[in-house]
């Protein structure tokens, strides 16, 4: 009896252990599946606690109080429980419901999906693409902002129009707001490298200053230095009716607005916008003239800048012409006198040499009457064109030069009619009584007139013919007699 009791016990310490074995298998598989599957957020440190085997008694009679077979499966069950499962073989019929919460964050993350070779060749190339674009656009703008900079800054192929700008002490104090005004008067067109330009060259220290004469086609640095120069000393200088270009172009001199030789080869060569010199006849006998513009730089008092450039002086005369001469009188004496405004300035100039104010249409009348073929008076026979000649021709040895071809063709003894050109510049004077000669019953025939300088008054005498003429020279010592 005892004996088979032994092997019956020894068969169900057995059987407990081989049911051990196997639900630690089958544990330790389900936990593997589990971790192979899914991410979950476990501490694999920490081990499922397997169930301990039943100490092996003795034959003292301990398998009698607790029957192994029971034991073990109690305590399997119970440590069971801590399994996070839901169908648990070893459960011994517990539910999901009765396992202990588990933690809120997911047990499961997402799988990023990896991207194939081929994938990763598109991306590769769309990146290259855009970079290759966004290089060759970065490209285009730099050089086109380097293309008009470099025009910009060395005012290339640019308006050489002066414009006068004036800056005040915010345009000082600040460069951006000077760049922004030069663009507005259209010196500059890129403001932000000419404000570039003189943070980079140190060039920021300006004061204020008014009406200052600048070009597109001075170019930064040029720009900079006008504006930097101490401020333009002006100068009002006068020019009386009846003097001469040279006259003129000495007196600028003189006052230091610009050298007289400079001025006078501007109006010989210079290109100018006025109307009126379309009526300025150039070419053939003209280009012996001494100066193209004789006869239009009308006298008054101007007001020029020191070391102004010739041609803003030259400019400054013809436009007052243009102004005082308007368009109105320039008709007239197309239209009346001696039919143009070229000539009508030439017999202007004769008069403004040859009578004082009271005499001038007196005067007129008698060049007139001379010019009319009727009289039998070709030459006008006025001493004033040799004073002009004089000028331009001095004498050499004692003796005038003769040979020039100018003397000839200025000189009213010699030539047909009314000289080569104005002989000076006249005044408004002059020029009416060109336009308006006398019509006093005792002037409209005289022929001759002489004009007493040593008198105050300069007092002019008429006469109709060379007799009384020459009579009344030797009374009041005139020309030849004086």
């Amino acid at each position: 009896m005892s004996e088979e009791l032994d092997k019956i016990l020894k068969d169900i310490q057995k059987r407990k252990t081989i049911a051990h074995a196997e639900m630690q298998d089958q544990v330790e598989k389900q936990r593997q599946e589990k971790i192979s599957g899914f991410k979950l957020e476990l501490d694999l440190e920490d081990e499922i606690p397997v169930p301990a085997v039943a100490k092996t008694a003795n034959s003292s009679g301990d398998y009698a109080a607790n029957p192994p077979s029971e034991r073990l499966f109690v305590e399997t069950a119970e440590e069971l429980t801590n399994i996070p499962a839901k169908n648990d073989i070893f459960s011994s019929g517990l539910d999901a419901e009765s396992l202990p919460p588990t933690t809120d964050r997911p047990l499961v993350e997402k799988k990023k999906k990896k991207q194939t070779a081929a994938e990763r060749i598109a991306w590769g190339w769309s990146r290259a693409f855009l970079y290759l674009v966004l290089v060759i656009g970065v490209s285009g703008i730099l050089i086109f902002v380097g293309i008009t900079g470099s025009i910009d800054l060395l005012g290339f192929n640019k308006s050489e129009a002066i414009v006068r700008v004036t800056i005040t002490q915010e345009h000082c104090d600040d460069t951006a707001k000077l760049a922004k005004l030069l663009d507005e008067n259209g010196i500059i067109d890129q403001p932000f490298m000419f404000n570039l330009y003189c943070k980079f060259t140190d060039k920021t220290a300006f004061s204020p200053r008014e009406d200052v004469p600048l070009q597109a086609s001075m170019g930064y640095e040029a720009v900079i230095n006008a504006l930097k120069t101490v401020k333009n000393v002006s100068v009002k200088v006068m020019f009386q009716e009846g003097m001469t270009a040279r006259e003129i172009a000495a007196r600028l001199e003189e006052n230091g607005i610009c050298p007289a030789d400079e001025f006078i080869d501007v109006l010989n060569k210079g290109t100018f916008a006025q109307s009126f010199l379309a009526d300025v006849p150039d070419g053939g006998e003209y280009d012996n003239r001494f100066v193209r513009f004789e006869g239009f730089l009308f006298p008054d008092t101007y007001e020029f800048y020191v070391d102004e450039k010739p041609e803003n002086v030259a400019n400054k005369f013809l436009t007052t012409f243009s102004n005082r001469v308007d368009i109105n009188l320039r008709i007239k004496m197309k239209n009346e006198g001696v039919a143009s405004v070229y000539d009508t300035i030439i017999m202007a100039s004769i008069i403004e040499w040859e009578a004082t104010k009271p005499y001038m249409t007196s005067v007129s009348r008698v060049l007139h009457n001379r010019l009319n073929p009727a009289t039998g008076l070709p030459r006008l026979q006025c001493d004033a064109t040799y004073r002009y000649l004089d000028q331009y021709l001095p004498w050499i040895d004692g003796a005038r030069q003769t040979e020039h071809k100018a003397y000839t063709l200025y000189n009213t003894d010699v030539c047909v009619g009314l000289p080569l050109g104005p002989i000076c510049n006249p005044g408004l004077d002059a020029i009416n009584a060109a336009l308006n000669p006398s019509t006093e019953a005792k002037i409209m025939k005289a022929n001759y007139f002489a004009t007493d300088r040593n008198d105050e008054q300069g007092t002019t005498y008429f006469s109709n013919t060379l007799a009384e003429h020459e009579a009344i020279c030797r009374r009041y010592k005139i020309g030849a007699y004086g």
